[in-house]
């Protein structure tokens, strides 16, 4: 059965070579997804919210994991049958940092009410999630407490079918692969350090590694190399120093010392240019091969990568795909390569 991570990793493999919030520099793998940045609107950790507030979030990021995990669980039993718990659980199935707990997963063990969400917690904490609670804990970012209780009510209140499969890949929220950056970041996070703030690297695609726990519109986490300048390949578990971006039209480059462009931006020949995200017409070029750069959002149809690099349109139920994107369902069958309708969480 086809997932919907194919289709990202299609889109992350054929930008591999841009500086931008969907980028694999060299030597460097990548979780699933990339730069990435979240809103900027900070309430303390330690805080309450303010009087009146009674829709935000009030517990804390431990807890917030845990209540993610009880929603995720939730979801499953409420809308989504074997083979769709199956295609949740894929990109968790093939995560080495997980490899221990891949036969407790679905199919491999069906899911059940009682082991549900101790099981879900653990995978969030030990592939992405935790890292940004143990950043939280030490104070190095903060709970938005509005992102987080939509992110919890969206998971809980989405009726079946396509708006709870839309809730479930949201990587705004708790989607395994992470925000590609610019405006699309974790709502649930707020990230202010700027330049000169001690930084951690944290496993949630290339915006998490690279950006870090520092505000990403205007700083990255410099993890100083042998030579004392910004290294290329950071990893978890170091600490850094928040380094001033470079705006669009500076300078950059993905070589050492690093020098990143700001979140949203792309670093093309050396030099930071702001990723497009203007809408484009069936026919429109849509990607540029010579730079890996995607040039807009096909507004009616579907970009071809590997084939004519403009915007086509969408496939009809049975016509031949290689990804959900091409088809007007949004759903591409894996075992005959056709498109067909969604079967996934229809209750």
């Amino acid at each position: 059965m086809q997932t919907f991570f194919l289709s990202l990793f299609v889109i992350l493999a054929a930008c591999g070579k841009t500086q931008d919030d969907t980028t694999t520099p060299p030597g460097v793998i990548d979780s699933g997804s990339t730069v990435e940045s979240e809103d900027t609107a900070v309430l303390d950790n330690d805080t309450d919210p303010e009087p009146g507030d009674s829709d935000a979030y009030v517990g804390s990021a431990a807890d917030l994991m845990s209540d993610a995990a009880e929603a995720l669980c939730d979801s499953m039993f409420r809308c989504c049958d074997d083979d769709a718990q199956a295609w949740f659980f894929q990109a968790w199935r093939d995560n080495t940092l997980v490899a221990d707990r891949a036969a407790d997963m679905p199919p491999n063990t069906p899911l059940s009410p009682d082991t549900c969400p101790e099981l879900v917690t653990d995978l969030l904490d030990r592939t992405w999630l935790g890292g940004w609670v143990s950043a939280s804990e030490a104070g190095e970012v903060t709970i938005d407490r509005d992102g987080a209780a939509a992110c919890l009510d969206e998971l809980r209140t989405a009726d079946c079918g396509e708006p709870l499969r839309d809730a479930l890949i949201d990587r705004t929220c708790f989607s395994v692969s992470a925000p590609s950056g610019g405006d699309e970041q974790r709502r649930f996070l707020a990230r202010e350090a700027s330049s000169g703030a001690s930084c951690s690297p944290v496993a949630d695609g290339f915006g998490g590694l690279y950006y870090g726990t520092c505000n990403p519109t205007e700083a990255f986490c410099c993890v100083t190399d042998e030579t004392g300048g910004c290294s290329p390949y950071p990893a978890v578990g170091e600490t850094g120093t928040c380094a001033a971006t470079t705006p669009d039209g500076g300078a950059c480059t993905q070589e050492a010392p690093l020098q990143m462009c700001e979140t949203g931006s792309s670093c093309v020949g050396g030099v930071c240019t702001v990723n497009s995200t203007s809408g484009l017409a069936l026919g429109s070029e849509c990607y540029d091969p010579s730079t890996y750069s995607l040039l807009g959002d096909c507004t009616d149809g579907w970009c071809d990568l590997f084939g004519s690099a403009k915007c086509e349109p969408k496939k009809s139920t049975d016509e031949t795909c290689m990804t959900g994107e091409e088809c007007t369902t949004g759903w591409c069958e894996f075992s005959t390569q056709t498109c067909d309708e969604n079967p996934l969480c229809n209750g």
